[in-house]
Order: C-alpha cells, then sequence, then structure tokens
C-alpha cells in the first residue's frame, strides 16, 4: 500500500520555559517590581539601539544589585543541565536588560559563542510583542509543499506568549527576536548567556 511506511521526526530543537517564581505570586509581584525600578534607573541615561528599543550593557549578573534574579536564573539552569544530561556546570557570562518601548522590537538575531540563551520577563503588558523562533534550517524555506492542512511542519516561525515571572531558555543558536510592541506600555525584560 502506498500509505505503508515510517516517518522520524530529525533535529528536533527544545525550548524551555518556566514561570520561575509560581511558588509565590506575592514574591514574583515585589521582586518584578524592583527589577523594574533598578532597570529604569539603569535607563536614564539611555542609549538607544533603535529609537524605541533600549538594552543595558551585559554585565548585569556582575552587579550586586541583580544578584537574586542571577542566583534564581543559575539554579533553573543546574536543572536544565541535568535534564538535558549536560555533564558541565551552567554558567551565566552575559546578562543585560531591555526595554521595549512603544514600536520597539528585536530583530531576529542569534547569540555566538555561546550554549544557551534565555529570556525572563520582568513585565509584558498586553500586546507588547512575543518572542518568536525561526526555523534555523535555511533550506527549508527554498521549496515548501503547498500543505492541505496545518501541521507543525509547515512552520518557519513559531511565536510564543509570556508572562511576568516567565522565564525561555533555548539553544543559542537558534534565530530569534521580539514583535513590535503595540502596548502604550513598555515591555521589560533580561536576556542572558550561558556556558
Amino acid at each position: 500500500m502506498i500509505l505503508d511506511f515510517y516517518t522520524n521526526k530529525i533535529f528536533p530543537t527544545k525550548i524551555m520555559f518556566k514561570d520561575l517564581l509560581d511558588d509565590s505570586e506575592e514574591y514574583k509581584k515585589v521582586l518584578n517590581l524592583e527589577l523594574k525600578n533598578k532597570i529604569e534607573t539603569l535607563a536614564k541615561d539611555a542609549v538607544y539601539l533603535n529609537l524605541d528599543t533600549w538594552n543595558s550593557l551585559k554585565n548585569l549578573h556582575q552587579k550586586e544589585e541583580f544578584k537574586e534574579i542571577t542566583i534564581l536564573l543559575e539554579r533553573l539552569l543546574d536543572g536544565v543541565y541535568a535534564t538535558l544530561n549536560i555533564e558541565s556546570t551552567p554558567k551565566i557570562k552575559e546578562m543585560s536588560a531591555n526595554i521595549n518601548y512603544p514600536g520597539g522590537y528585536e530583530t531576529i538575531h542569534t547569540n555566538p559563542n555561546s550554549k544557551f540563551s534565555g529570556v525572563y520577563y520582568v513585565d509584558i503588558p498586553e500586546q507588547s510583542g512575543n518572542i518568536f523562533f525561526k526555523d534555523p534550517r535555511s533550506g527549508a524555506e527554498l521549496l515548501k509543499p503547498n500543505y492541505i492542512d496545518y501541521s507543525e511542519d509547515c512552520l518557519t516561525k513559531q511565536t510564543f506568549f509570556g508572562k511576568e515571572g516567565m522565564v525561555f531558555i533555548f539553544p543559542s543558536w537558534l534565530p530569534y527576536g521580539v514583535e513590535t510592541n503595540k502596548s502604550n506600555l513598555k515591555r521589560i525584560s533580561i536576556s542572558f548567556n550561558v556556558d
């Protein structure tokens, strides 16, 4: 019979996400409010990446005022490495704050010279832009079949909806970006790269 064949998916890409502070809503609110205030203070003398986006220096993990979030992220990363059976101990090597003002966005990019990258959401108002990942296989878009029904095989981009306190962790080679902030409020996040 013509339909009698086997299939196997190859080259899967894992994107891990978790509500980092799911044990305590009150703790999450307090921590994120403190982080928001610290990040907004840093951004006062901002140099913009474009007119609507600000990124801090990549050394926040070395600053005392960001020690608490650094420890929480490193604990989570310990679990990620254990789950993925990676022998080494994860180490955050870069961490920066990001503000997307109304109209702001992050272009598609990768983070070279790291094993994993991540984004933690400090404040993400509705319609302020979601994180998305692009299919890293450039050849997959050269000659795409016209699929009759929707399936994951026809996706070249996958969007994830974040919320305050959520963290996403993904391979650093995976192209990603952030949609345009269509709200009237700031979208604030912390991004990091891991060895």
